[in-house]
Parts: structure tokens; C-alpha cells; sequence
């Protein structure tokens, strides 16, 4: 009896429909338990954990790895039927494809979503921040589906040398054609990247254009003056040159030099107090750092002293100056402390003789 069934299913397993219908249903049911049950166990694991990349690649993983699995028992039941009726190439060329540009569009997905959860995080200190978001989403996408074309051309035995070398000389040519396009490109990837300043930052650039940042792109960074201009400066030239961030640093408060000189023989005690006194009640001059007085150098005019205060905001630099200044003029008149001037005493050690009219 019992060798009558395996002779039977022996017979059975000769005929290649048959073998075509156990491979399906053999991977219809590897695909529903794998999805069932395998990454179900996998998903309540990955939820009791606090980090949220996990939970992605579950999520993102479940479709792909499902219709993976399908797609393997397509594969295997095809090379069961007869060879001389179906051409196998292009069956499996297009199975190839399929699982590539799906594995690819998964990919995609994954990684945005995890550059998202980086940037999310707000580490002033890290590449990946809100700015730069869109930036490596873009690189990412491209590499993903370029790699995902590259071996779709490889699954139709398509020789893609040829195209890679025409491309490599089509590249060189927009590259001399449009280089200062592509220094700014490269430019605005490397201030997103490497973050000298951040959008609302109060910055200096070589040339003396002074202004708050009100948007970095790729091409081009803009500037609001305090003209209330808005300017537009190419990211080529602000890569090049120095950057004076007046709001970086560990708070947003900076520190001004203001230079003043008095007469000599004026007391610098007496002047230190009057200029420290000048400081408090300034707008725009914070009162939560002490101002500094110091008494820099014998001038050739005067004694020269600096003094230093904080302001509260970079853009009112101007305003705190004018009353700064404005401030210890009218103290220093008060306190009967003289302000030098430059003067030039000419000593005359002759006169020249007077000529007659003639030369004699």
C-alpha cells in the first residue's frame, strides 16, 4: 500500500504542472507565514525598544520581503515547465526587475525616513540637521534609483559601457559650460553641510557686506541689511572668503570695542569710573555681563583706552554705539576731562631774507 502511494506520487511528481502548482502553493505559504507570523514576532519585539529606526525597517521591510519571497517561487515554478514552449531569459529578466525596483522604491522610503528621524533629533552638532534634509534625501534618492537602473540594464544583459562613456564626455563638457554653477552647487552643499551659520544668523562677509540670513539654498545665500535690503550672494564667494558669525559662539550676545582717549595728565582712575558709569542704562547694551575698562596704550595725543561692552542683539550695533558714545562725550564734559585732538605745532627757526625786486 504504502509503495503504491509514493509510486503514485513519484508518478505524479514526473508531470511539470504538478511541480508548478506544489513550488506556488509552497510559496504562497512560506510568504503568508513569514508575514503572519515572523515579522509579527519581529514588530512587537522592535515596539518595546525606545529607538524608532527599528520600527521603520519593520514597517518598510514587511511588503518587500513578502513579495520577495513570491517572486522566488514564480521563478522556481517557471524553470519547472517545459523550456522548449517558454523562453526562461525574459521571464527571469523581468522577475529581476521587478524585485529590483521594488527593493529600490523600499530603499528610498527607509532612508528618508531615517535621515527624518536623525534631523529630527536637534544636534546642532551632527550633518544631518532640518537644512540639510533635503539636500541628502536628494543625494540618496539618486544613488538608490541610479544603482536600481544600473542593475535593471544588467538583469537584460544590456551593456551600459558605452552609455557611461558618453555620459563621462557629455559631463565634462556641462562641466566647463557651467563651472561657476557648479562652484556655487558645491559650495552651498558644504555651508549646509558644515554649518557656519544657520538662517537668522547676524554674519560679516569679506567686502564689508554685513546682514542677517534669511535663507540658504544651493546656489545663492540671502542677506537682510540693516537697510532693510535683501541681497543675494553667491555661495562661491561666501566659501571663499572669511565668515564673521556675530551670532554664533555660545549665546547670541556679542562684544563691542569702543575706543576713547583723554588728554594726558587726566586721572585714569577717575576715568575708568567715568566710563564704566557711562555703560548702564544704554539700549541695546545687556546688563546681565559687566562692561570692561582698559587702559590700552600712551597715545600720541592722549592716554587710549577701550571699553567693552555686550550688546544684546548683533543687528542693533550701530544704535548701542550712538548712544554709547553719545553717552560718555557728555560725562566726560561733565567730569571736566578733556578730549584730545590731533595738533601740529610748526616751528619756524628763520625767515627768509627779503629780495629786492631786481635780485639784489
Amino acid at each position: 500500500m504504502q509503495a503504491t502511494i509514493l509510486d503514485t506520487m513519484s508518478s505524479a511528481w514526473s508531470h511539470s504542472w504538478v511541480r508548478v502548482i506544489v513550488v506556488l502553493g509552497g510559496s504562497f505559504l512560506a510568504a503568508w507565514l513569514l508575514r503572519r507570523w515572523l515579522l509579527s514576532l519581529v514588530s512587537k519585539i522592535t515596539e518595546k525598544s525606545e529607538n524608532t529606526i527599528d520600527d521603520i525597517l519593520t514597517k518598510r521591510l514587511r511588503h518587500p520581503l513578502y513579495l520577495s519571497v513570491l517572486l522566488t517561487g514564480v521563478a522556481w515554478a517557471t524553470h519547472e515547465l517545459d523550456q522548449t514552449v517558454i523562453q526562461q531569459k525574459p521571464i527571469d529578466a523581468s522577475l529581476w526587475t521587478i524585485a529590483v525596483f521594488m527593493w529600490a522604491n523600499a530603499a528610498v522610503k527607509i532612508v528618508h525616513e531615517v535621515l527624518r528621524e536623525v534631523a529630527g533629533r536637534r544636534t546642532d552638532t551632527g550633518v544631518i540637521q532640518e537644512r540639510t534634509l533635503p539636500l541628502f534625501d536628494l543625494l540618496s534618492r539618486t544613488a538608490i534609483w541610479a544603482f536600481a537602473i544600473y542593475l535593471g540594464f544588467l538583469a537584460w544583459e544590456i551593456d551600459v559601457t558605452a552609455w557611461l562613456a558618453s555620459a563621462g564626455v557629455v559631463g565634462i563638457a556641462v562641466g566647463f559650460a557651467a563651472k561657476d554653477s557648479l562652484a556655487n552647487l558645491f559650495s552651498g552643499i558644504w555651508i549646509l553641510a558644515d554649518g557656519p551659520f544657520k538662517v537668522g544668523d547676524f554674519i560679516n562677509l569679506e567686502g564689508g557686506l554685513r546682514g542677517r540670513v534669511t535663507q540658504i539654498g544651493i546656489r545663492s545665500t540671502r542677506l537682510l541689511t540693516l537697510d532693510e535690503v535683501e541681497i543675494t550672494v553667491p555661495n562661491s564667494l561666501i566659501a571663499a572668503g572669511q565668515i564673521v558669525n556675530e551670532s554664533g559662539g555660545p549665546g547670541p550676545q556679542h562684544r563691542i570695542h569702543l575706543s576713547v582717549s583723554v588728554a594726558y595728565g587726566s586721572d585714569p582712575d577717575r576715568v575708568r569710573e567715568v566710563l564704566l558709569e557711562c555703560c548702564h542704562d544704554v539700549p541695546h547694551i545687556s546688563t546681565h555681563r559687566p562692561p570692561r575698562v582698559i587702559f590700552r596704550a600712551f597715545g600720541s595725543s592722549g592716554l587710549d583706552f577701550d571699553v567693552l561692552v555686550w550688546l544684546t542683539d548683533p543687528m542693533m550695533r550701530e544704535l548701542a554705539i550712538d548712544g554709547a558714545n553719545t553717552k560718555i562725550y557728555n560725562a566726560l564734559n561733565g567730569a571736566d576731562i578733556e578730549i584730545p585732538y590731533d595738533k601740529l605745532d610748526l616751528y619756524v627757526k628763520s625767515t627768509p631774507v627779503e629780495s629786492s625786486p631786481l635780485g639784489l
